[in-house]
């Protein structure tokens, strides 16, 4: 099938690229033929089905599952994430009945009038029972096939513009920066309007004798919605490139911005919180987690052996810098899974903290990201004593936390001496959230506004890790 549907966009694309040359080579005013070559273009291309094929219906679908996978990775499916997923199950659902739609449309738009009684009536101006009793069983079918299709593409467009709408407007309000706001405003115009061609579809399908039809299975309408679907995707683009990290967000507000709106007051209040929010950048530690496995002989049956490998746990390194030797750090880490491999993220009960703890070392920064598939002993049972990294190095602490097989990630929160960095009311904190597996993740941004199952552990219950200055020799 897939090679099929390659096969059939090709010779769409030939065919179209044919008739551009044609017509420029055949000398014709251009002024004069266009409307009427542009017409014949798109019906000889079939329609909606011409321009909607099955691989972008399965790129919707492809795109839906990685939403909700991104949304569910923090454990909380909150309404605003179910409204992301609900809406993009929408939109494929709608596309999957524009494809449906075109059978039964090639037996309504190829079929002529008939004389009844002295009049013309049309397919569409009696129902599907009316030409099922006549016997006409085709008409029949195409009709009730074509108002079932266009009312469920309808319907499952206005559902997924509804709530995106909603998505929009309560993005509007959250948003921080004019750029933002602009961007907003342009992919919101055209979510409206393609719920107003999605109105018109299930019009369409409620009313087969009116003029709605006519307009939503007109060639032009599919194009309008193809260049309003193609401003929404340049819209969503545009505000995927103006989402800022931490720093980008500091250097539009530090005093070397060139904008003036968002720059830190003029004030000594104003100067603190631009230092101090330098120094949590300029201070975020690195993490890098890789996992490390065993492998189990599982049998095949007929004396056949297979070697599986399988999670055992993972190695853990945190890059801190020279500035924290002598300090302490606060922590909590935890392992979180998704059960039955949909369902959102959970926390994994077993505490892995002390292993995090016991079974660590210090060691030199040319180390970070270099992590063996053997568990390290714990500190207690080492006696070789490794010398501390020079005492204005910076320096990783090298751990291993035994997880569960069905560990998906690994959250660690963090909490710097408040002499150092100043927490605020918020108890803010540097929080990761890492992937395991076999081939190692690293993470270098602790700022990231996340909601993590590690959160709802507080610093009161901690652990401290110790950043000793150096070794003695």
């Amino acid at each position: 099938m897939p090679a099929l549907l390659d096969y059939q966009n090709n010779q769409y694309a030939k065919q179209l690229q044919d008739e551009i040359r044609l017509h420029f080579q055949s000398g014709k005013a251009i002024t004069k033929e266009w409307l009427s070559t542009a017409k014949r273009w798109l019906d000889g291309l079939g329609g909606i089905a011409g321009s909607i094929t099955w691989g972008v219906i399965m790129l919707n679908f492809i795109n839906t599952a990685f939403t909700y996978r991104d949304l569910t990775r923090d454990g909380d499916f909150s309404a605003k994430d179910i409204g992301k997923v609900t809406y993009g199950l929408g939109y494929s659902f709608n596309l999957l009945m524009a494809v449906f739609v075109e059978a039964p449309w090639a037996v309504i738009r190829d079929a002529k009038p008939l004389s009844i009684g002295g009049y013309s009536i049309g397919i569409l101006d009696k129902s599907a029972a009316y030409w099922k009793a006549r016997g006409n069983a085709v008409w029949g079918d195409a009709i009730r096939g074509f108002r079932g299709s266009m009312v469920a593409m309808g319907a499952f467009g206005i559902a997924a513009t509804t709530l995106e709408l909603f998505d929009v407007w309560d993005d509007f309000y959250a948003a921080k920066t004019s750029d933002e706001k602009h961007g907003l405003r342009i992919k919101g115009v055209a979510v409206f309007l393609m719920g107003l061609g999605s109105s018109a579809q299930l019009l369409a399908g409620v009313f087969p004798a009116s003029a709605f039809t006519i307009i939503a299975m007109s060639s032009w309408f599919s194009v309008a919605l193809m260049a309003v679907g193609f401003i929404y995707l340049l819209a969503t683009m545009t505000l995927n490139y103006f989402k800022q990290d931490s720093v980008g967000w500091w250097l539009r507000k530090c005093c070397w911005s060139r904008t003036m709106d968002y720059r830190y007051d003029e004030t000594a209040k104003g100067k603190n919180e631009e230092i101090s929010a330098l120094m949590e950048i300029q201070l975020s530690p690195q993490v890098h987690v890789k996992s490390t496995v065993r492998y189990e002989d599982r049998y095949l049956g007929k004396g056949d052996y297979m070697s599986v490998a399988v999670q055992n746990g993972a190695g853990v390194q945190v890059y801190f810098p020279h500035f924290l030797r002598g300090k302490s750090v606060y922590f909590n880490i935890v392992s979180s899974k998704r059960p039955w491999g949909v369902l959102p993220v959970e926390k994994i009960d077993t505490p892995i903290y002390e292993a995090f703890l016991n079974r660590g070392k210090f060691r030199k920064v040319e180390q970070f990201g270099m992590l063996t598939n053997k568990p390290t002993a714990k500190a207690s049972e080492d006696f070789t004593y490794p010398l501390m990294p020079p005492e204005n190095e910076d320096l990783i602490w090298e751990s291993w936390v035994p997880l569960d097989k069905e560990a998906t990630l690994l959250e660690l929160q963090l909490w710097y001496p408040a002499d150092l960095i100043n927490s605020g009311e918020d108890d803010r904190s540097y929080l990761f959230q890492m992937e395991l597996g076999t081939r190692g993740d690293t993470s270098i941004d602790g700022l990231a506004a996340m909601e993590l199952a590690v959160k709802a552990s507080s610093r009161t219950g901690s652990l401290t890790l110790e950043v000793a200055e150096s070794t003695p020799i």
